[in-house]
């Protein structure tokens, strides 16, 4: 099961919710069955579908006869009615006895939090060790000399990948995830235009822009150039708009503090680490954060400049 138990708690809360759907007997011919609320059956089937459990009972439901028709209703044979209601009623023991042990593995995550995907070459104390080390200098570091002044707690860590939930103090965990997702933001925007510039260069060198005259040295030095300015620019914003209470004396090392910061969110994107908002978090807060396919490309950006990778242990 590779979906997150996260999602599937909070995709099964949301099919619960649903219910019931009404199979009433048809009072003048005890044969004939109404299925109502096909819009609400139909999302209950595509919400279960997406999760990819219940699949004997899913499949069923899905070829079934309230797909047949675009209505809200229809009207069937007591045979198909009463399969369809038995199915209902096993899935409804099924979901009521994973939420139980669900509620028992799966904390409810705050709001105000974040979740933390790892990459999946996380797989000795070493590697663990040297990541959360990076985290904690993107993340812990810059919150605790920022206005913000919140402090970070890993609220639970969740299984397959490793997922950590942080949480902030309650006194200004909402503007502490929002300074997290800007951030965040910028970090890409900064990596984006890099890989970007990068990219035109390999293609150059490559000999991919036939008949081309451009100067490879000086458009590599430009684009450091380039480069450093939205670094500055950016860390200016971030100053001005979260550190308004730092001294003057105290700027520079603050400065610092945030390239540091933004330089080690960008390495992180790089490995495969993902942040996003809490699963819960409403739209203010998740439009402050870049979407996971953002992060993604991202990525995907930073493979093809880099091109294929050894193994790690080579066969020898």
């Amino acid at each position: 099961m590779a979906e997150s138990l996260k999602l599937i708690k909070s995709n099964l809360n949301k099919a619960v919710a649903l219910f019931p759907f009404p199979i009433t007997q048809d009072s003048t011919a005890a044969a004939r069955y109404t299925i109502s609320d096909l819009a609400k059956f139909r999302e209950f089937v595509g919400l279960l579908a997406g999760l990819n459990i219940f699949q004997e009972q899913v499949l069923f439901l899905s070829n079934s006869i309230i797909f047949a028709t675009a209505g809200n209703s229809i009207n069937v044979q007591a045979n198909e009615a009463l399969v369809i209601r038995d199915v209902l009623d096993t899935l409804k023991v099924l979901i009521a006895n994973f939420m139980i042990l669900l509620d028992e593995v799966v904390p409810d995550e705050q709001v105000a939090s974040i979740d933390i995907k790892l990459p999946n070459s996380i797989n000795d104390f070493n590697k663990l060790s040297k990541i959360a080390h990076q985290i904690d200098l993107a993340i812990s570091q810059p919150l605790a000399h920022s206005d913000v002044d919140s402090i970070t707690n890993i609220e639970s860590v969740e299984n397959g990948s490793i997922i950590l939930n942080v949480d902030f103090s309650a006194q200004s965990a909402l503007e502490a995830v929002g300074f997290i997702g800007a951030f965040i933001r910028f970090a890409i925007y900064i990596r984006k235009s890099s890989l970007e510039n990068d990219l035109l260069v390999e293609k150059i060198r490559e000999k991919k822009i036939k008949n081309s005259k451009i100067d490879i040295s000086e458009l590599e030095k430009t684009n450091k150039e380039e480069e450093k300015e939205r670094i500055e620019e950016v860390v200016n914003e971030i100053f001005d708009k979260y550190y308004t209470r730092v001294p003057e004396n105290g700027k520079l090392d603050e400065l610092g503090r945030i390239t540091n910061s933004l330089d080690t969110l960008i390495e992180l994107f790089s490995k495969g680490v993902v942040i996003t908002p809490s699963i819960n978090a409403t739209s203010q807060i998740t439009k402050e954060f870049p979407t996971v396919s953002e992060i993604q490309l991202l990525e995907n950006k930073t493979k093809e400049i880099e091109g294929p990778q050894p193994p790690e242990h080579p066969v020898v």
